[in-house]
C-alpha cells in the first residue's frame, strides 16, 4: 500500500507501516521512528562476524546515533573480519551464541549472520528456553532488506545463500 502523508509532520524522518486491522478495524497507522528524530533506540546484537556479519556491522556503525546501538556480538573465531572493527568501537564480543540470548530485554534484535544451521538451532532453542518474548531473531534475509534500505546501492555479500530462513 502507498503510504499516505504522515500524521507526524514535525518529524523529519518517520517511516510507517500501514496494516489492515482485524475484525473490520480498517487500516491502522503504526509509526516506525528511525533516524535523528528516533523516539526509541533499537538495541542490536549480531551473531557472526565473518564476511557478511562484518560488512553489516560496519554499515550499522555508520548509522550510530541514528536510532540504533550495538549491544553485543558473537564470534568464535579470533581472526574473523569483524573482530578488529568491534574492538575499535569498544563493542562487547561474546564467545557463545547463548551469551546473546542471556542479554534478554537488553537486545531488541539479534541478527543471525553465522551461516551455520547449528548456530541457528542453538539460538532458537535458547530463545525458547529463556522465555524471552521481547527480542526478535532476524535471519540474513532481514539483514539484506535493511542493507538495501541504508546502503545506497552497495552490494551485500551472499556467502550463505544455501541457508534460507529457519
Amino acid at each position: 500500500m502507498i503510504n499516505p502523508p504522515s500524521p507526524y509532520p514535525s518529524l523529519s524522518r518517520v517511516y510507517a507501516l500501514w496494516v489492515e486491522g482485524q475484525g473490520g478495524d480498517g487500516i491502522k497507522y503504526i509509526p516506525l521512528h528511525i533516524g535523528a528524530d528516533a523516539v526509541k533506540e533499537v538495541k542490536i546484537a549480531i551473531a557472526g562476524l565473518g564476511c557478511v556479519g562484518s560488512l553489516f556491522l560496519k554499515k550499522i556503525i555508520e548509522h550510530k546515533g541514528k536510532g540504533t546501538r550495538i549491544v553485543g556480538l558473537v564470534e568464535m573465531r579470533p581472526d574473523a573480519l569483524g573482530i578488529e572493527i568491534a574492538e575499535k568501537e569498544n563493542i562487547k564480543i561474546y564467545p557463545e551464541i547463548q551469551d546473546l540470548v542471556r542479554l534478554g530485554d537488553s537486545a531488541d534484535v539479534i541478527f543471525d549472520l553465522t551461516g551455520s544451521m547449528e548456530a541457528r538451532k542453538a539460538l532458537r532453542s535458547g530463545m525458547a528456553e529463556s522465555n524471552n518474548r521481547h527480542t526478535v531473531v532476524a535471519p540474513e534475509v532481514m539483514a539484506f532488506l535493511i542493507w538495501d534500505l541504508i546502503a545506497s546501492g552497495e552490494t551485500f555479500p551472499e556467502n550463505h545463500s544455501s541457508l534460507q530462513g529457519y
